[in-house]
């Protein structure tokens, strides 16, 4: 068992980093000490030590706010040894390895808050050049600004940790883990129409404003057809969708909003029998039913909690996972507000604008509350990619191919540590004729039925 002694000031945020490194990432037992010392010191079997310079805290008063902009790490990016990459994105700390001796190493790179950085997203609570839904901007993160957005760096800084560790002592050992894809899907319309006049005004507005004349009458004929059960309505493919999970050994994880009063809102009926009948599919196929918070929930409490009583009462499941509406969150209100609901997972930290990884991360981790200072029972399950990253609103040069060649460098990254890979493909995506998202998704299956049947 390790012996890690950490300084005794910010002694919360300290022990979190120590522990989501320790048992999150690596699950390698550790007994922690507080110390007078102002490094971390990590010791092995044979008394062989691994001090850490503290690049962050130890320059910090206890009573300063470290939740400010002029803390934003500098980044440096530095070739060192026992790194997994030909570089490494230096964050806090100096981009130097020394090896004392062979009992010793002393490494400037401060790991634990380079990492407590990324995994809490201090960052984004002072940021307030939001996008019109109120979220923040990739481009006004640390990680895109640096160019690293593309790389789980979190990962990367576990890796170097424990490669060096290795090298004081190579019969250390590590928890088994292997590439694990998250299939997930924000149910935001269980119909495509609804109503006559819902689908009168859609086919008018193909034809008058966008002047797509065939498809607003094929639009139109479309619904009819449906009605009188000719054709299905092409948003009810969730049999199609558990089907494809099925076929490499995946689970699919749909998530149902349950209120919501906003033009962003859309307020189907958790009540009918169409609805109760999806989720029953669902269940009988033990595939997962998870929430999609509406629009204004993000920082609102009560609400959050109705709406979750509501689908719960519904359809009678316990649910624990899920994912916020349009990506709305806050770090200073939205983990709390699931955290008091005993809600287990969150996925909801992707970028609106940009794939990538936006924690650092692809991994499932346990949470910290920067405005409580505590650590939190919730994790979250990072988004690295949805559908509408994808959309030419966000990114205007994309096309299918790119957007199959940015996901299979992702997956790439992922599979190389191991990682999970979340992915939102919105039940209504695969309607949508601005990029192939059938063919996409496809793709997606495809590279994570090779890793597993490949032993990845």
């Amino acid at each position: 068992m390790l012996k890690i002694s950490i300084p005794n000031n910010f002694i919360p945020e300290r022990k979190y980093a120590v522990d989501v490194v320790f048992n999150d990432f690596l699950g390698i037992p550790y007994e922690v000490e507080i110390s007078k010392e102002v490094d971390y010191k990590i010791t092995l079997d044979g008394n062989k030590t691994l001090v850490i310079k503290d690049g962050f805290f130890t320059k910090l008063n206890e009573n300063d706010n470290y939740i400010n902009e002029k803390y934003l790490p500098q980044v440096n990016f530095a070739h060192l040894q026992y790194i997994p990459e030909d570089d490494l994105p230096v964050l806090y700390g100096e981009p130097k390895v020394i090896k004392e001796n062979e009992q010793k190493i002393v490494c400037h790179v401060d790991v634990f808050s380079s990492i407590f950085f990324m995994l809490t997203r201090w960052e984004e609570i002072f940021d307030e050049d939001l996008d019109k839904h109120g979220r923040v901007k990739a481009a006004n993160s640390v990680s895109y600004k640096n160019n690293f957005l593309h790389r789980p760096v979190v990962n990367e800084y576990v890796e170097f940790l424990f490669n060096v560790l290795k090298s004081l002592n190579p019969a250390i050992g590590r928890k088994d883990k292997s590439y694990k894809l998250y299939l997930t899907h924000d149910i935001d319309h269980i119909e495509k129409w609804g109503s006559p006049k819902k689908a009168i005004v859609s086919s008018l507005s193909l034809i008058l404003k966008k002047k797509q004349y065939q498809n607003g009458v094929v639009n139109l004929l479309d619904y009819f057809l449906t009605k009188l059960k000719v054709k299905k309505d092409p948003y009810n493919n969730f049999s199609w969708i558990m089907g494809l999970a099925e076929d490499i050994g995946e689970k699919s994880h749909f998530y149902f909003m349950s209120g919501g009063n906003t033009n962003f809102d859309t307020n189907y009926n958790i009540r009918t029998e169409k609805f109760k009948k999806i989720i029953h599919e669902i269940v009988k196929r033990k595939h997962i039913v998870g929430f999609h918070p509406s629009y204004n929930t993000f920082n609102d409490l009560e609400t959050w909690s109705l709406e979750l009583k509501r689908l719960k009462d519904s359809t009678s499941l316990s649910i624990d996972e899920g994912r916020q509406h349009y990506l709305r969150f806050s770090v200073k209100n939205t983990w709390a507000i699931l955290e008091k609901n005993e809600m287990k997972v969150d996925s909801t930290l992707n970028y609106a604008e940009k794939e990538g990884f936006r924690c650092g991360t692809g991994d499932e981790y346990t949470l910290f509350d920067v405005i409580n200072r505590k650590k939190l029972n919730l994790k979250e399950r990072p988004l690295i990619f949805m559908d509408a990253n994808h959309l030419p609103s966000y990114q205007p040069d994309i096309d299918t191919n790119l957007s199959i060649e940015k996901i299979e460098s992702l997956i790439s990254v992922s599979q190389k540590y191991n990682m999970d890979f979340t992915v939102l493909f919105h039940n209504s995506i695969f309607h949508n004729q601005v990029l192939n998202f059938t063919r996409i998704y496809k793709v997606i299956l495809s590279k994570s039925k090779n890793t597993r049947s490949n032993g990845g």
